[in-house]
Formats: C-alpha cells, sequence, structure tokens
C-alpha cells in the first residue's frame, strides 16, 4: 500500500452565520441567491463541509475553507453577506464568524488556549460591551 500525503495549506478557516427569512418566498429568494453565489465563487477546491436548509426558514452556513486567510474569506462572502444585509425580508443571526488559523497549529492546544477567543468573537466590540455591562452590576 502506498499513502500519499499532501502538505498542510497555510491557513484553516470557517465561516458560520445563519440567515432567516421572513417568509416562504423569501427563503425561496434566498436559496436562489445562495446557490448562484455559491456556483460562481465557492464551488471549488478550497471550500467544504456544511449548508444546512432548515425547516424555520432559516439557511445555516457551516463552511470550512482551507489555504484563504480570513481578510480572503471576508472579501468572498461581502457580496452575499451585502446582499442579505440590503434585501428586506432577511436576518443575519449574531453572530457572523469568519475567521482562519494557521493550520500547523490546528491541533496545537497550548496556541488554542491563546487564541480562542479572537477567532469565536472576532468583534471585540460585542465582548467589550458585555464585559462592561457585567462589570456594572451588583454581584
Amino acid at each position: 500500500m502506498t499513502l500519499r500525503i499532501h502538505d498542510l495549506p497555510e491557513f484553516f478557516g470557517t465561516a458560520n452565520f445563519k440567515i432567516g427569512a421572513r417568509s416562504e418566498d423569501a427563503y425561496r429568494q434566498l436559496i436562489h441567491e445562495f446557490v448562484s453565489f455559491y456556483r460562481t465563487n465557492i464551488f471549488n477546491q478550497q471550500w467544504g463541509e456544511l449548508v444546512r436548509l432548515r425547516s424555520d426558514n432559516t439557511l445555516q452556513i457551516s463552511m470550512l475553507p482551507n489555504g484563504l486567510d480570513a481578510n480572503l474569506m471576508k472579501q468572498v462572502w461581502q457580496p452575499f453577506l451585502d446582499w442579505v444585509r440590503h434585501s428586506s425580508g432577511y436576518s443575519l443571526k449574531w453572530p457572523v464568524v469568519i475567521a482562519s488559523l494557521p493550520a500547523l497549529h490546528f491541533w496545537d492546544i497550548k496556541w488554542w488556549q491563546e487564541h480562542w477567543l479572537e477567532l469565536g468573537l472576532p468583534n471585540h466590540e460585542i465582548l467589550d460591551h458585555v464585559l462592561a455591562h457585567l462589570l456594572t452590576q451588583s454581584s
């Protein structure tokens, strides 16, 4: 038996978010827009994993790209997310997480312990707001 291996890409990433549609017609349009976006932007070897069409009119994205840093992933998704934000009938469920990490650290527990927060909550303003609120509460 011969095992063929490949070099790790520079990055592993994640794109995780949910989009809710307020009606059946809006949901059908959302699916149509996503499939068009998918065909032209992410139907390639760099993107994999899951897209779920839920019975509550929610499109759930749980994709894991390889070889793209967070800035490139955000550039890829920006046109679709802009369409969602500027179209009536849709809501982005909090949070939209688009993040990457060096692939060599994917299995490095110490690295994760030091960096997980910035990956899981890339928008630190939200965390700052929550912490500021908690600090003003009586214990």
